[in-house]
């Protein structure tokens, strides 16, 4: 499986497994800690975003059609510092 990933992926994947990360299961109510790192990431890499309203409605459609198809997962490595305090 891992073959199909590039070089960099793999590696950072390997990294990961090194290091201390600690993955939590998400709901609805951590929407938006993920939208704020996806915004962040949407603004470092230069792409246009999708709103928060997006995500919600997706994982409301997706548990609604199917529950339990649609799993948020965030993960923190070291001490979770995301959102970063304001």
């Amino acid at each position: 499986m891992r073959a199909k990933y590039s070089s960099t992926t793999r590696n950072e994947a390997r990294k990961a497994l090194r290091g201390p990360l600690e993955v939590e299961v998400g709901g609805l109510e951590d929407m938006n800690r993920f939208h704020a790192l996806y915004r962040h990431t949407a603004d470092r890499n230069e792409f246009t975003g999708r709103p928060l309203s997006y995500f919600k409605n997706m994982y409301l459609a997706l548990n609604r059609a199917v529950p339990g198809s649609c799993t948020l997962y965030l993960a923190s490595h070291e001490a979770p510092t995301w959102p970063p305090p304001s």
